[in-house]
This record gives C-alpha cells, sequence and structure tokens, in this order.
C-alpha cells in the first residue's frame, strides 16, 4: 500500500505540491506526515535507489510463483525425464496430463483449477 501511495502522491510530484494531509480515510494526517518525512530522507532516496538498481540487474525474475526457480528446474527435469523414459511391456505411454500430475505435490489444485482432472468435491 506504502509503494503505491508513493507512487501517486509522492514520487514526480514537487516538493511544494506534495499533499499535508492524508488522501485516504484510514490513515490519519499525523501518520502520513510521518511516511513523508520518511520519503524525504536522504537515506531512504539512496535505499530505493540501490534497490532499483540491483531490481535492474535481475538477469532472470522469479516466475514461477511460490516455488523457486531451482525447484520449478528440477521440477521439470523430472518431467522430462518421465516422458522419455522407454516404455515396459505391458503399460502404456504415460499422457502429459499423467506426467505432470505425478510431479506436482498432492496438495496442487493446478491440474483441477485447468480442467485437467476432476474435482473431489461432493454434491
Amino acid at each position: 500500500m506504502r509503494y503505491k501511495l508513493k507512487k501517486k502522491y509522492f514520487n514526480g510530484v514537487p516538493a511544494n505540491q506534495v499533499r499535508t494531509t492524508s488522501p485516504i480515510s484510514f490513515m490519519i494526517d499525523d501518520q502520513w506526515k510521518l511516511l513523508m518525512e520518511m520519503w524525504s530522507t536522504s537515506k531512504h532516496k539512496d535505499t530505493c535507489m540501490k534497490n532499483k538498481v540491483s531490481c535492474e540487474q535481475v538477469k532472470f525474475p522469479q516466475g514461477t510463483g511460490s516455488q523457486s526457480y531451482i525447484a520449478k528446474a528440477y521440477s521439470m527435469v523430472d518431467m522430462e525425464s518421465m516422458a522419455a523414459a522407454p516404455v515396459e511391456d505391458g503399460h502404456h505411454v504415460k499422457s502429459s496430463i499423467e506426467v505432470v500430475s505425478q510431479v506436482l505435490p498432492k496438495s496442487s489444485l493446478f491440474l483441477q483449477n485447468v480442467g485437467l482432472a476432476p474435482t473431489n468435491k461432493s454434491s
């Protein structure tokens, strides 16, 4: 919330036009003034600049939800090796849905959410 407030009411706004009263109903003016003071300090500005530079240097941003990048990579390797495994006599070739359902944690609702597995809801 503070990020959105800072972006909307502080960043890029000339110092003489920054609000002195709270722009939102659930924050009192004293709380707003404390935020303004914090955002105005040179230490806070330096920290923001360092964070921005660090963020720009990330080559592989996290885009795998709650699973870490390394865990996701291992899951992908597991799925690829299961799909490429030779089929034993009397067994059928595993579909991609079967492979994914074996690799995903049992608590995952992914297949149900995308409509590839039946839901276990009782009517």
